[in-house]
Order: C-alpha cells, then sequence, then structure tokens
C-alpha cells in the first residue's frame, strides 16, 4: 500500500473486494465479518466507508491497471470496427447452404452478431418425440459501424463556417448567369470562364 494512504486493513480489503467487482454491502460482509447486522444496517456501514476520501482514492488507485488493462487502442478499435463492418453473411453458410456452427464462423462474422437465441420445443408425431430446436440471430447494424468508421477515419468533413481576418463570417454574392442555347458548349464555356466576377 503507497505511503499515501492511511487505511486499515479491513479497509484495505474492502476497497480490494469493490474492484473484485462485489458490491459495496458484500464488500463490507468480506472485509468486516459482521456476525449480527441487518442488511440495512450494512448497507449504510458500506456506504459510509465508501464515501471516504481515501477509500475513493484508494480505489481508483487499484482501479487504474485494471483499466489499462482493459483498453483498447485505437488502432485494435478500428481493427476490430472494420473487421465488423467487412463480415460476409455468405460466409456464416457451408456449402449446402445449411448454417455453420459459431465455432467455425470467422472473426469478422462472430463479431457482426448481436444476438443469438436457442429454443427447444418437443413435438409429437405417431408416438414418437422429436426435439426442434430454433435458432435466431440479429446482427448489429452495418450502416451505423460503417458511419462510426467514417467519421473514425475522418471521410466526413466537419462542416466549418469561414471568416474574414477581423472574425465576421464571409458571405458570397452568388449570381445566376444564364447562357444563351443558341450557343455551342465550346463558346458557352469558354464565356463563362472569361467572365469577370
Amino acid at each position: 500500500m503507497p505511503l499515501g494512504f492511511s487505511l486499515s486493513p479491513m479497509e484495505e480489503a474492502f476497497c480490494v473486494a469493490i474492484v473484485e467487482g462485489l458490491n459495496r454491502s458484500d464488500a463490507y460482509r468480506r472485509a468486516y465479518k459482521p456476525q449480527r447486522a441487518k442488511a440495512k444496517t450494512i448497507h449504510e456501514k458500506a456506504s459510509r466507508i465508501m464515501a471516504r476520501d481515501k477509500v475513493q482514492a484508494r480505489v481508483a488507485e487499484l482501479m487504474g491497471p485494471v483499466i489499462a488493462t482493459a483498453q483498447m487502442s485505437r488502432t485494435d478499435w478500428l481493427d476490430r470496427l472494420t473487421g465488423f463492418c467487412r463480415f460476409d453473411p455468405r460466409k456464416m453458410f457451408d456449402a449446402r447452404g445449411r448454417p455453420k456452427k459459431l465455432i467455425e464462423l470467422g472473426d469478422n462474422e462472430a463479431a457482426a452478431i448481436a444476438v443469438f437465441k436457442v429454443s427447444e420445443t418437443m413435438h409429437s408425431q405417431d408416438r414418437t418425440q422429436t426435439l426442434k430446436r430454433t435458432y435466431k440471430l440479429r446482427f448489429l447494424d452495418r450502416l451505423k459501424a460503417l458511419a462510426l468508421l467514417g467519421k473514425a477515419c475522418h471521410y466526413y468533413a466537419d462542416r466549418q463556417e469561414q471568416t474574414e481576418p477581423d472574425g465576421v463570417p464571409i458571405t458570397r454574392n452568388l449570381t445566376v448567369q444564364f447562357i444563351d442555347a443558341a450557343l455551342s458548349p465550346e463558346e458557352a464555356y469558354r464565356r463563362m470562364v472569361t467572365r469577370p466576377p
């Protein structure tokens, strides 16, 4: 434990339990081992301990390496997003058109699945029972993923207002110029280009 924290062994155990994913009450139970306390009392005491600045600071310090491990680099994020955008539903079926097993799917195809449900029903026919399995898949929204990828890769230009040196927005007076229809395209182009603004 670093020098900046003066926690008791039970407070330290409480902080470790919080970082491991326990809620406040369960962390209190593990650290303080109350014998005959009511759930309300445990909850109140755990909330008071968690409200202490030194406990919050210690939890934040213990969470640092956990968050660093769980974080994804920008490159990893873009790789996964790109892979999902490139998934091909045809690769989810074998040569006979039957769906492949989940473990046989490629990384991009597996990443595209948002929901996978299996339901089983028994059917009785002529004194025989058969089990029927129904598989339901729902895919992530590819258009949203493509839009997100486009923004991340700066394919969308941010709309910016142009200003004069003094900060006043630039306004342009556009005039529509009609060109005589009897002119040849070359002559019309020449007049359009050589006309003063």
